[in-house]
């Protein structure tokens, strides 16, 4: 199959251009794009056809596309609410949240009563920065209807960018979890901090795998209390939990519903528990780097000698590539090697083309564990260099993740990252100018300390 779908008809107006949608063929967004194309191949002046086109581009990460069918639905009914919040969803994936504004406010015009749109105009504004105002609004939503579960998580989101931690852990139990709590399969109760001493406790790993290395730190503290403890992970987490002190489950083993567990908590939520305030962090986690691979990559990293070596690992939102592009070009620097890196696994098999292989959370810490530098966005492989004291440039957007602070260039979670900002999708010129920089002078010294020996 060719790697572009194009809509060539059927726009619904006299205008002729067509929808060109470029998708790698492994793409695992490909099969839904070329499903809604035909679609509104067959029903051009339908706007719900549009719509569900145009969030499925977003998903994919393909918004200048996404934009243009929200434009053609906005042609066939302006003043459809929907199509109005969804280009407010486009527009803050792009950063450009004036304009993300703008659309949710249409859309909250023609559809007020709407607790959702209200939820998805919260969410835009804490994109924005404009934290208070969501808050307000989010206020708002939980006075209409208290058990709002999008609206709770959303003020947990809210309350953990501004550092109100003892806040937003009143709201952890509103995220979204591992289908394995939501389904309520498991024999145990949830842990709310009973005494744990001598008993089974089933850590469960959330969905997002930066957030689990993060919150694996607290595994010690666990231990030290007594109790018998089990994580529950996808099988690319797996290796790494060996110097762990707890019995690892494939989270999709059969025989982990069979288990009697007296406890489970998702483990984003054990910081709500062991310090609701945020008052102290403990170290990161001891994640092991599996021997196999460690001596795999080795091999694979040997032929460059004694250059400074630089793992890259950009993200797959808008504009990622573009900068990862830019940071190839470190390799004309004089004594270093780049090496690319995935920014994560979506699951266990590979996903991105990456030097080296690799296929899971192992094979990326021996990647990571054998870099002299990584330089990367704040995806899973931030979380992982940290977790591993590997020294990390991290190059933030202004809606980063919340564990890397709204200010300032550390990261008291993980000492050895430098974090980079940069306030515009746009323009990372700043950012990178600083990598190239610090990565010249880290060349010239390893070319010094060569020259010595």
């Amino acid at each position: 199959m060719d790697a572009a779908l194009k809509l060539d008809q059927g726009f619904g107006s006299n205008d002729t251009k067509s929808l060109e949608l470029e998708c790698a063929p492994a793409s695992n967004h490909r099969g839904v794009l070329e499903y809604y194309a035909r679609i509104v191949r067959e029903n051009p002046v339908v706007v719900t056809e549009w719509l569900q086109l145009a969030a499925a581009l977003r998903e994919a990460m393909h918004l200048d596309q996404a934009l243009v069918c929200v434009q053609r639905a906005l042609r066939l009914d302006p003043h459809n609410a929907e199509v109005w919040c969804e280009q407010g969803r486009i527009w803050s994936a792009l950063e450009q949240h004036e304009q993300a504004l703008r659309a949710h406010r249409l859309a909250l015009e023609f559809k007020p009563e709407r607790i959702g749109m209200q939820v998805e105009f919260a969410r835009a504004l804490r994109l924005a920065g404009k934290h208070d105002n969501a808050l307000e609004v989010l206020q708002n939503c939980l006075l209409c209807d208290p058990a709002r579960r999008d609206a709770k998580h959303e003020r947990m989101l809210n309350y953990l960018r501004t550092e109100r931690y003892r806040d937003a852990w009143l709201d952890i139990d509103a995220r979204e979890q591992h289908q394995l709590i939501e389904a309520g399969r498991l024999d145990a109760r949830p842990w709310r901090g009973e005494r744990i001493g001598a008993k089974r406790l089933l850590l469960v790993a959330e969905q997002n795998d930066g957030e689990t290395f993060w919150a694996l730190r607290y595994v010690q503290l666990l231990a030290r209390r007594g109790a018998d403890l089990h994580v529950a992970a996808d099988t690319k987490c797996l290796p790494l939990l060996r110097h762990l002190p707890v019995t690892a489950w494939r989270i999709d083993d059969p025989e982990l519903i069979k288990q009697r567990f007296d406890f489970y908590i998702g483990v984003a939520g054990l910081p709500a528990i062991q310090d609701c305030n945020g008052l102290t962090l403990p170290q990161a986690a001891d994640l092991s780097v599996p021997a196999d691979a460690q001596a795999r990559i080795e091999s694979l990293v040997k032929p460059v000698g004694r250059k400074l070596k630089i793992g890259v690992a950009t993200g797959a939102r808008y504009g990622d590539q573009a900068m990862q592009a830019k940071l190839f070009s470190l390799r004309d620097i004089p004594g270093t090697a780049v090496f690319d890196l995935p920014a994560e696994l979506v699951n266990a098999e590979r996903t991105a083309a990456d030097d080296f292989e690799i296929t899971d959370y192992g094979d990326l810490a021996a990647a990571i564990d054998s870099m002299d530098v990584v330089v990367c966005t704040d995806d899973a492989v931030a979380h992982l260099s940290g977790a591993l004291f590997k020294p990390t440039v991290v190059l933030l957007r202004q809606s980063a993740h919340w564990v890397f602070g709204r200010f300032g260039d550390v990261c008291p979670s993980y000492p050895t990252l430098k974090l980079l900002r940069s306030n515009s999708i746009a323009d990372h010129d700043d950012m990178l100018c600083e990598v190239y920089s610090l990565v010249r002078q880290w060349a010239a010294q390893r070319i010094k300390t060569c020259d010595r020996i």
